[in-house]
């Protein structure tokens, strides 16, 4: 798998994830998920130091692209958790961690 296929399916599982959190025990279960995905993110960026100028160029394109439409499928879902004081009691401080990345 390449990073591109990396990146995708890393923003694909945090979306999956907050999809999934509707109530406290889901709030729960998903916070080690959200935290495990930046180590994931890190991972895949030290990847990238591997890779050419040119490569690293053209990923940053890609990863643009990546990013701009998880935005948009997670946002929504982000809103939601937030909004609901049961949930987001359990997941505002890892959800900020997630949107300083």
């Amino acid at each position: 798998m390449d990073l591109r296929d990396d990146l995708s399916a890393a923003f694909a599982d945090l979306t999956a994830t907050l999809e999934g959190v509707f109530d406290e025990e889901s709030a729960q279960a998903a916070k080690p998920k959200l935290q495990a995905f930046k180590q994931r993110i890190g991972a895949i960026e030290a990847r990238e130091k591997d890779l050419s100028d040119a490569e690293r160029q053209k990923l940053a394109g890609m990863r643009d692209e990546i990013q701009q439409e998880a935005i948009a499928a997670m946002q929504p879902e982000m809103m939601r958790i937030l909004s609901d004081p049961a949930l987001a009691i359990h997941l505002s401080a890892v959800l900020a961690e997630l949107g300083q990345r």
